[in-house]
């Protein structure tokens, strides 16, 4: 009895060490784990927030002591690349009025809109970093108007935007496709558009659809996408399918849907259920 006593007391503090060696690597693992997720964490949270906030100025604000009234804020100055690529962009067809005229207040200066954010995007933050010169013209056109499709819908909010606004090429981008014979220098020009009912697409499609001069296809079938058909889409000369069942879109169906001087390609237009 002596001798097994003895022994369990032997054994005593060599439990003690073991368990406080697991402990100890336990609390290193879950150190490890715990850096790892929040590190992944504050990753995704950068990626999936950074495009949703687009708080538009205010106008006004109070300067100086209480009483002494407001005046106007001063804009944020405009990088250089903003300013040359509004230069190339500025007097596309799609910002004109129906005069002809063009409006002081452009969707490309006025903070917040889809055009906005995407010229923004573009000249400043798109890692591609197209040059800005007028000899890339064709290609600043498409790249911006891709990504203004891509705001238009909602994409900052999209379940899964996928590798949108990456420093890929957009003809990479999901759901783009390119046709690199018709590319004329570029890299490709895009033919088709297919956004995900299953990415919570929303919103409008906007009048910069136009831009892209060789788009074939545009698929947005039961989506959640509003408002009317934009005039841009009458620009598409070699446009030829128009798949977009389900969705919200309102108003009559244009009728240069059907002119042949307006869409001489056209062959398929799909829209019920709006």
């Amino acid at each position: 009895a002596k001798d097994v006593t003895k022994e369990n007391r032997n054994r005593k503090p060599l439990l003690l060490v073991g368990v406080a060696c697991l402990l100890a690597t336990a609390g290193i693992i879950a150190g490890v784990v715990v850096s790892l997720g929040g590190e992944s964490a504050t990753t995704t949270s950068a990626a999936t927030t950074y495009w949703k906030e687009c708080v538009p100025p205010d106008p006004w604000e109070e300067n100086g002591e209480e009483g002494e009234g407001t005046t106007a804020t001063t804009p944020t100055p405009s990088s250089y690349r903003f300013n040359y690529m509004l230069r190339i962009l500025i007097n596309e067809d799609v910002y004109l009025l129906p005069d002809g005229s063009r409006s002081s207040k452009s969707p490309l200066t006025e903070p917040c809109p889809p055009a906005n954010r995407a010229l923004k995007w573009l000249a400043d933050d798109d890692e591609l970093i197209l040059a800005t010169s007028f000899s890339n013209r064709e290609r600043v056109l498409q790249r911006f108007a891709i990504a203004v499709l891509f705001f238009s819908t909602g994409g900052p909010d999209w379940a899964d935007p996928g590798n949108w606004l990456s420093g890929e090429s957009e003809c990479d981008w999901q759901g783009v496709i390119c046709d690199p014979e018709r590319a004329e220098g570029l890299e490709g020009v895009i033919t088709s558009v297919t956004l995900l009912a299953v990415n919570n697409v929303r919103g409008e499609l906007p009048d910069e659809i136009g831009l892209l001069q060789n788009l074939v296809n545009l698929n947005f079938a039961e989506c959640d996408v509003g408002g009317t058909i934009p005039k841009g889409i009458f620009m598409l000369h070699r446009f030829e399918e128009l798949f977009a069942p389900n969705n919200k879109l309102t108003g009559t169906i244009p009728w240069q849907l059907f002119s042949l001087d307006h869409m001489p390609s056209l062959a398929r237009i799909v829209l019920g259920g709006n």
